[in-house]
């Protein structure tokens, strides 16, 4: 298997996992910098005519996120935060679902013109995605607890979508741990 590498932000939250070209890509073009590499035995280093570095496991961004950003990109994982791990048709007190038990749900189904916008998508646990199917809400009998809409902002952090169990072990010390994100 290919290894990856975890990228953390400039001030080390866990922002996004990358493949290892692409982290070195980002050291490369002084983007970011190593904070831990794979030891030879378990991956070869990388190797072009003029350098050898060892495959990085965790790098740090060095450069600062734009906060001028007049909009919040479209995404699982924005949608998944929007909507607080919650489905829109279990009731408002139930508890956080994990990433794995939710997915997308267009309000109006794409069948019927609906978009995948942020306007018209919410996260849904499977059952009650199975159980609204290719209508509405108003059409399976459903009430949406939440309405969606385009955020404005989101958490400056997210949890990332992976498993725990998948986890490299030079990453745990990097993780901040959220049992609800992860599945």
């Amino acid at each position: 298997m290919e290894p990856r590498t975890l990228v953390l932000s400039p001030w080390a939250a866990p922002n996004r996992i990358a493949s290892w070209q692409e982290a070195i890509c980002l050291i490369v073009l002084g983007k970011a910098h190593v904070v831990e590499s794979y030891h030879a035995t378990e991956h070869d280093p990388a190797t072009s005519q003029h350098w050898t570095i060892p495959i990085p496991a965790v790098v740090q961004l060095t450069t600062d996120i734009d906060y001028n950003k007049t909009s919040v990109k479209f995404s699982r994982s924005n949608v998944l935060a929007r909507d607080k791990y919650r489905c829109c048709y279990c009731p408002p007190h139930s508890s956080r679902k994990t990433a794995k038990e939710l997915t997308y749900d267009h309000v109006v189904p794409r069948s019927k013109g609906g978009k995948t916008t942020w306007n018209n998508i919410v996260m849904a646990c499977k059952p009650c995605n199975r159980r609204k199917a290719n209508r509405t809400p108003q059409a399976a009998g459903m009430k949406m607890h939440f309405k969606p809409y385009v955020p404005e902002s989101l958490p400056l952090t997210q949890p990332l979508l992976i498993d725990v169990s998948k986890i490299h072990p030079l990453w745990m010390k990097h993780m901040q741990m959220d049992a609800a994100a992860t599945g």
